[in-house]
């Protein structure tokens, strides 16, 4: 047995040729299976077969279900579940349960989809590679002694090892697009404001977006048809109704593609990024070349601007209202004993660096000018869309790097990041779409930004792309 895609799934279940607690069965082996991958921290075995059941009744009676029947999927432990643990993988929330569900998450069991259990991330989605969890790292399934990256890397890892259908991950700077290039499946980030934050702890707001983790690309747009659309809830949330319709539109036909300076990435990425670019001049689509004026100023501006709204959300965690409370005589030594037990060591440097720059003194320098500095990238962005439809660019400059490995080196972490934080600086939406073939060890993957409000053109861009390879 082997998952299928979430439409082919549904139609199986319909037709009664598989049913949900087989489906659940066959996930919940999988989990186990896997365990030594350190993903899930936890299972909700039993309320998955309950629900499994009660949508196999449904079906034998003729009874109405959702169009999500018979799907499975994890969520990453940022979201909201209702009466269940949310630690955001951190020990400062131990002990924290969520009093209500996130929308996006609500949304996708209003139509029946099974919610199989919570997979771990970076601490407060803080990294690129999960390692920086209280849970220990989650381990990449192509080898296990890489990384899958962060901070989804659990969720992708998921994904690829068919645990469920479907991950629902946050995604800041890349963190649902670089650890599925990492994994080898297809992830999404929707243009900012299409997905509701309210369920989704925040790390910086004005970049976080829900997006999704699957193993086929189609699986994408039905997805995000269920869950898009406005809340009362989340005043960044943008009324934009969207309807899947593959006939309507299409795919982009003019097309540009990062010109990438010498050097910048490892040698099996350049030449894989090479090949693609070659395979779609050959399939006779209109190609031209772009760079990126301010390309050097891209992980700069975001890790200024992130770590200093951390710095403010993460205030609330002070040991006196919910979480992990350590010992101390006054609230002053109370708040500062628990944040120093309760955050790890990468949330507590970015913390560090946030205060800092909105400090007196040096906000202008830093926090004011990286403001500045985002704006004039959105209107680079936005006048490279008035010319092109969309825009293609490697996930990742690196490999996946083995568990353990850059630890003591944040720096060249960060740096990582370079091709998927220009997304959540524009608000635009982006897909890391896996392709045929690997570099070396790994899948081969692209990654595709479009305009804001153009997901359904990514969609189909994407589709469009696949079926080249």
């Amino acid at each position: 047995m082997e998952l299928l895609s979430i439409q082919d799934t549904h139609t199986a279940f319909q037709k009664g040729t598989i049913t949900c607690t087989e489906l659940v069965q066959y996930c919940l082996q999988n989990i186990e299976a896997t365990g030594s991958f350190n993903l899930y921290v936890e299972v909700a075995a039993e309320t998955a077969k309950a629900q499994a059941a009660a949508l196999d009744e449904k079906r034998r009676k003729g009874d109405g279900y959702g169009r999500l029947a018979g799907v499975v999927f994890s969520i990453k432990d940022v979201l909201c579940w209702e009466g269940h643990p949310t630690t955001a993988s951190s020990k400062i929330l131990q002990g924290y349960i969520a009093p209500y569900t996130a929308t996006v998450v609500q949304r996708l069991l209003d139509e029946d989809a099974i919610l199989i259990g919570r997979v771990h991330c970076d601490e407060f989605a803080m990294g690129s590679s999960n390692e920086n969890s209280c849970y220990g790292p989650a381990l990449n399934p192509i080898d296990p002694a890489y990384v899958p990256g962060g901070s989804s890397g659990a969720s992708a890892s998921a994904v690829a090892l068919q645990t469920c259908h479907f991950s629902i991950g946050s995604d800041t700077g890349g963190s649902v697009r670089q650890p599925a290039a990492f994994c080898g499946v297809n992830g999404y980030k929707p243009t900012y404001g299409r997905h509701s934050r309210y369920g989704l702890i925040a790390y910086a707001s004005s970049f976080d977006q829900v997006g999704y983790l699957v193993r086929d690309v189609a699986d994408l747009p039905v997805l995000f048809e269920i869950s898009a659309g406005i809340d009362d809830r989340d005043a960044t949330s943008v009324d934009a109704p969207y309807h899947w319709d593959p006939q309507s539109g299409g795919a982009a036909k003019r097309i540009a593609y990062l010109e990438v300076p010498p050097g910048l990435m490892d040698p099996e990425i350049e030449n894989a990024y090479q090949e693609v670019i070659n395979t779609m001049k050959e399939a006779g689509m209109d190609l031209q070349g772009w760079s990126l004026s301010l390309e050097s100023f891209l992980v700069p501006t975001y890790y200024i601007l992130t770590t200093a709204e951390a710095s403010s959300n993460l205030s609330r965690y002070d040991g006196i209202r919910y979480g992990l409370r350590a010992a101390g005589n006054d609230v002053e030594t109370i708040v500062a004993n628990t944040r120093t037990k309760g955050f790890g060591k990468e949330v507590k440097r970015r913390l560090m660096m946030g205060t800092y720059v909105l400090s007196s003194g040096y906000y202008d320098a830093y926090y004011r000018k990286a403001q500045k500095v985002r704006g004039m990238i959105i209107r680079e962005m936005d006048l490279l869309f008035q010319q092109a439809e969309a825009l293609i660019l490697p996930v990742s400059p690196v490999m996946p790097w083995q568990v353990g490995a850059k630890l003591d080196d944040p720096v060249a972490v960060y740096y990582a990041d370079i091709f998927t934080v220009l997304a959540n600086l524009t608000g635009q939406p982006g897909l890391s779409l896996a392709l045929p073939g690997s570099k070396g060890l790994f899948p081969n993957s692209i990654q595709i930004i479009g305009p804001r409000f153009a997901d359904d053109l990514l969609f189909k861009t994407g589709l469009n792309i696949a079926q080249l390879f």
